[in-house]
């Protein structure tokens, strides 16, 4: 009850007699226990407002989630397949390397520090050609 009801009520009282106080009596305790109401109602208004805006946050936080694991699995989709191509790569190289020591093995006897060394044989040495350095 505030102070103006009191006031009314009291005032009723001395001046009008028993009949006027009572029903300003009622009216006090209605209207108190309507604002009371009114203040619980918004109080739970304010939970729920509070509650969707936390849900929409939450909503829109997730579809961030999704959109970075999108861009995630995407990435390494890219990232697999550059390995995929370096590793090609590195077995066509593996495969070069193993020619070429192929090569030095079968020229390995042939080797002779003296230029006019007989056992050279030059179409052994014509077995190393630009074409097998490509």
């Amino acid at each position: 009850m505030d102070m103006v009801n009191i006031l009314a009520l009291i005032g009723a009282i001395i001046g009008s007699g028993g009949i006027a106080s009572f029903f300003t009596l009622r009216w006090t305790r209605h209207s108190a226990k309507f604002n009371g109401m009114k203040v619980e109602q918004d109080t739970y208004q304010e939970l729920i407002d509070d509650l969707k805006t936390a849900w929409k946050e939450q909503k829109e936080y997730i579809a961030e989630l999704h959109k970075d694991r999108r861009n995630l699995r995407e990435e390494r989709d890219d990232l697999k397949k550059q390995i995929d191509v370096l590793e090609g790569k590195l077995n066509d190289q593996q495969g070069e390397i193993d020619d070429l020591k192929r090569i030095v093995r079968s020229l390995k006897p042939l080797l002779c520090s003296q230029v006019g060394c007989q056992t050279r044989q030059s179409d052994i040495i014509g077995l190393i050609s630009d074409d097998s350095f490509d």
